[in-house]
């Protein structure tokens, strides 16, 4: 690969990002559709507190890797599924 390859890579990587907001719905979705509340999956992922699912789903933060891994195990579902890219 020659540098206007790498280049033209790397900008085409630098523009590639997980959207938070849309992340986030997907994670209420597929609670809402288990009937498993914000407050329990906080409570399954072993948080202490509530704030950081509500941040999720609210788009204002992102799952950790693990934790989308966790989600996705919960769920039977693969991470794709969970994460939307912009």
């Amino acid at each position: 690969m020659d540098v206007k390859e790498i280049t033209k890579k790397r900008n085409e990587l630098n523009s590639v990002c997980i959207n938070n907001a849309a992340t986030g719905r997907r994670i209420r979705s597929l609670c809402k559709n288990s009937e498993i509340t914000l407050g329990m999956l906080s409570e399954i992922l072993g948080f202490a507190g509530q704030q950081a699912v509500y941040n999720w789903v609210e788009g204002k933060a992102k799952p950790t890797l693990e934790n989308i891994l966790k989600i996705a195990l919960l769920f039977g579902i693969d991470v794709n599924e969970i994460i939307v890219i912009s």
